[in-house]
C-alpha cells in the first residue's frame, strides 16, 4: 500500500483562482490534454470570484487529478469543507465494469482471510499488471481510479472495524450514523484505498474519504508554484497551427505566443 501521501497526491494541480491571473492558469493548461469543460469551468468561477471577492460561495482553490476535478476550497478552509467535484454521485451513475472477476475475487478473500484492507505486495503485483494497460483504466468512468472492490456479504466489515485497522480516520462530507454503516466498495488509487462506500440498513449509500489523503492534497503545489516548459508549450501550439492554422488558436495562446517571440 502508498505509505507516503506525499507521493499519492503527487500528480494532483491545485488551481489557485484567488493568486493567479486567467492568462497564467491558461498557460499551465496549454500543455496539459484538460478537455475544454475543465478550462470552461475554471475560467467562469475564476471570472466570478474576482468580480466579487466578498461572497464565499466561490472557491479559491481547484484541486485537478488526471483532468478530473476533485473538489475545492476557500484557502482559510480545511479538508472538512471541501467541496466536492462530482464524485459525490459516483455510486448512481457508475456504469463500472470488472476487468478481470477472478482477480476481484482474490482480493476479496484475501482481505476476509486477513482481517484487514491491507494488500500484500503479490496482490500489489495484481493490480500493477491488471491495470497496466490504458484500455483496462478506460472501463471505469472516473479515471481517477484504477480499480474498485465490491464487497460481498462475506465481508460485512462496520466503520468502527476499518477505522481500528487503518492508520487513518474516513471522513464524510455528511452527518451519518456510523454505528449503522457498512462497508460496501473500496475505490483505489495507485494502490491507496481511496474512497469507501458504504450502506445502512436501509441500503442507503454513504461515501467516506480517506481523510490522511484530504490533509495530503491541502499540500498540493499550487499552477504557480509549478514551471511551465515554455519551448514544449510553444511546440504544441505550433504543431496546432500546421493541423488547424493559425486563425482558429484561442486568444490565450495567441497571447503566449506573442509574449514567448518578444522574450526571445
Amino acid at each position: 500500500m502508498v505509505s507516503n501521501y506525499a507521493v499519492a497526491v503527487s500528480n494532483v494541480v491545485c488551481i489557485d483562482l484567488l493568486n493567479s491571473s486567467w492568462e497564467e492558469i491558461h498557460n499551465y493548461f496549454l500543455l496539459s490534454n484538460a478537455p475544454r469543460g475543465v478550462r470552461i469551468y475554471l475560467k467562469n468561477n475564476h471570472k466570478a470570484l474576482h468580480n466579487d471577492l466578498s461572497n464565499d460561495e466561490y472557491p479559491h482553490l481547484v484541486y485537478i487529478v488526471d483532468n478530473f476535478i476533485i473538489g475545492t476550497r476557500r484557502h482559510k478552509q480545511n479538508y472538512s469543507s471541501f467541496q466536492l467535484g462530482g464524485l459525490e454521485i459516483l455510486s448512481q451513475n457508475r456504469k463500472a465494469k470488472a476487468i478481470n472477476k477472478t482477480f476481484f475475487d482474490i482480493v476479496e478473500l484475501s482481505l476476509v482471510e486477513m482481517n484487514c484492507i491491507e494488500l500484500p505486495s503479490l496482490l500489489l503485483n495484481c493490480f500493477t499488471i491488471a491495470f497496466k494497460k490504458q484500455k483496462d483504466i478506460n472501463r471505469y468512468d472516473a479515471k481517477i481510479f484504477n480499480a474498485h472492490i465490491q464487497v460481498s456479504d462475506l465481508l460485512a466489515i462496520s466503520l468502527e472495524q476499518i477505522t481500528k485497522r487503518f492508520n487513518f480516520e474516513i471522513h464524510f462530507f455528511e452527518n451519518v450514523d456510523a454505528s449503522k454503516l457498512i462497508l460496501k466498495e473500496v475505490y483505489y488509487k495507485d494502490h491507496l484505498p481511496l474512497i469507501f462506500l458504504f450502506k445502512d440498513v436501509d441500503d442507503f449509500e454513504f461515501m467516506g474519504w480517506n481523510t490522511e489523503y484530504l490533509i495530503a492534497l491541502q499540500n498540493s503545489k499550487t499552477n504557480k508554484e509549478l514551471s511551465i516548459d515554455k519551448g514544449a508549450t510553444v511546440d504544441k501550439i505550433l504543431d496546432k497551427i500546421n493541423k488547424v492554422g493559425l486563425n482558429n488558436l484561442e486568444k490565450e495562446e495567441m497571447t503566449f505566443l506573442n509574449y514567448y517571440s518578444k522574450s526571445l
